[in-house]
């Protein structure tokens, strides 16, 4: 993937609010979650006691954390569950959230890279020597969804 000069690279600072952890209400299975970081974690397991617990990690980083240590429903990552849950919350924290809609569109149209230091490449990007590498999944569905806004398809979800 070629990374535009004036892409944004970094989801901190100004752009915090890209951030899987930056806080937002995502509902998910019956359950009010903090942030995407939290509803994702919860969404790859099947045992409603590891999502409730998920649920109530003090942070992001907590919750992250849960989540390397529970069970993954089988098919999670093989079948693409992984990336419609990312994409459905995504959707649910742009389109509820006036405010960080509104931030989000004011992004333009600039290639959005979750650029990091620790190495994920699924979901992000990781710079060595120059060179940019990785899938970069969650810059894409928060493109696509920017996109989707613009045009209109999630009316009504607000």
């Amino acid at each position: 993937m070629n990374i535009e000069s004036d892409a944004i690279t970094s989801f901190s600072g100004d752009y915090r609010f890209l951030s899987n952890f930056y806080p937002a209400s995502i509902f998910y299975d019956g359950l009010d979650f903090p942030s995407v970081e939290h509803a994702y974690q919860a969404s790859k397991t099947e045992s409603r006691m590891h999502r409730e617990m998920i649920r109530d990690a003090k942070t992001p980083g907590q919750a992250k954390r849960m989540g390397r240590v529970v069970v993954v429903m089988p098919g999670y990552y093989t079948d693409g569950f992984s990336l419609s849950f990312m994409e459905n919350f995504i959707v649910q924290k742009f389109v509820k959230h006036k405010v960080l809609r509104e931030l989000l569109l004011r992004t333009g149209e600039r290639q959005l890279v979750e650029g990091n230091s620790w190495g994920d490449r699924r979901w992000g990007m990781v710079l060595s020597g120059g060179v940019w590498t990785g899938d970069n999944h969650l810059g894409i569905i928060l493109m696509l969804v920017r996109g989707r806004i613009r045009q209109g398809v999630y009316k009504g979800l607000e």
